[in-house]
């Protein structure tokens, strides 16, 4: 079996002088579904029916003979699926020879020596770095495969493209990030594309929400709030909150939630400061909009990173469908001849329960 060895020492070269025996963690943005307002549904291995009970009108003054209508109830289905994702690592131990990791070998380098320097802090770290991936690039920016289209290289690509191309035998997921001219791959010019494989992996929130708005058989629209700065926030969160049924409004089918990036969030307060108070108003942790009754949380969530969508419903209406949340966490390992390999699987989908307790903002 070919060993693509994932380790790059390029940066790790013998120079002369000391060295500190400690390394230093990467900042990622971890996932955490249930805390940035996703219920998780467990024990999905490939398809759940999501139904919710409809019960239509049929009050009607007294008759004294019982007739009841069809249809009085039905069940309105919503489609939870999930896809298997994985994440390969090749390690081959010996290419820390040449380093000042060596030491971290311990003695002998014969064939059983399979030492990995900092092993425990590595694995730790790669752990973080595919939450990381999932939460930045899965959860909302998700697309699924489909959405990919094999490279032509008679295309010239803008940016926002999506690919698919092999290498290696194996089909990989790109984002042109630079426009090409025809015939520059993901290889030959990599800095002009970057990986999407966390966005090939199922479809996110986000293209739930765009699929929706764009299916002319439901009866979903934006919100037109515009564009969003610290001059308009507060007129433009509480536009989408008004927008809502009024037993939405009311608090009768639970809190309502309006979901933000972080920079929307900031502009939330810059306004809310100027317009209202010179400090924002929060309890125990939670910030609330004004004029809602403490009705409507204000939750600024990373995975919207990129994205100016205002997204308010209620509280477990977003949800992600998996076996185990704590597969993500688990790394199999096996030895090879003179390197190791190892491997992280899992099942994971997003859906939305219910799209009439759920408005959004019109900004992509």
């Amino acid at each position: 079996m070919e060993n693509n060895n994932s380790i790059d020492l390029s940066l790790l070269a013998a120079y002369p002088g000391d060295y500190r025996m400690q390394l230093m963690k990467q900042l990622y943005n971890a996932l955490n579904l249930e805390k940035e307002g996703i219920s998780v549904i467990p024990n999905v291995k490939y398809k759940e029916i999501l139904h919710k009970l409809l019960v239509r009108k049929g009050l009607k003054p007294y008759t004294g003979r019982f007739k009841s209508k069809s249809g009085d109830i039905g069940y309105e289905p919503r489609e939870l699926s999930v896809e298997k994702a994985q994440r390969d690592l090749s390690i081959e131990p010996s290419i820390y020879i040449p380093t000042f990791m060596a030491s971290q070998r311990g003695k002998g380098e014969n064939a059983n020596n399979m030492t990995v320097p900092f092993a425990q802090f590595m694995w730790e770290q790669v752990l973080a770095e595919l939450a990381t991936e999932l939460n930045l690039e899965t959860v909302y920016h998700g697309v699924g495969k489909a959405a990919f289209a094999a490279f032509n290289g008679a295309t010239e690509y803008e940016v926002g493209d999506l690919v698919k191309y092999t290498v290696d035998d194996e089909v990989r997921y790109f984002r042109c990030v630079a426009a090409t001219a025809a015939g520059e791959t993901p290889v030959s010019h990599a800095a002009k594309w970057e990986w999407a494989g966390a966005r090939a992996v199922c479809i996110g929130l986000g293209k739930i929400i765009t699929d929706e708005l764009a299916d002319a058989d439901v009866d979903f629209d934006p919100v037109a709030t515009g564009a969003v700065d610290s001059t308009n926030a507060y007129d433009k969160f509480t536009k989408l909150f008004r927008a809502h049924a009024e037993p939405v409004k009311m608090g009768k089918v639970g809190q309502v939630i309006t979901y933000c990036s972080i920079t929307d969030y900031e502009h939330l307060l810059d306004d809310y400061e100027n317009k209202i108070k010179k400090q924002f108003e929060e309890i125990d942790g939670i910030i609330y909009l004004a004029k809602t009754n403490r009705l409507n949380v204000i939750k600024p969530v990373s995975w919207l990173n990129g994205s100016r969508r205002l997204i308010s419903t209620v509280a477990g209406n977003l949800v992600a469908g998996t076996d185990q949340l704590s597969d993500m966490n688990v790394i199999k390992t096996k030895e090879e001849m003179y390197h190791i390999d190892a491997g992280i699987t899992f099942m994971l989908g997003f859906q939305i329960r219910d799209l009439e307790v759920l408005k959004v903002g019109d900004q992509a």
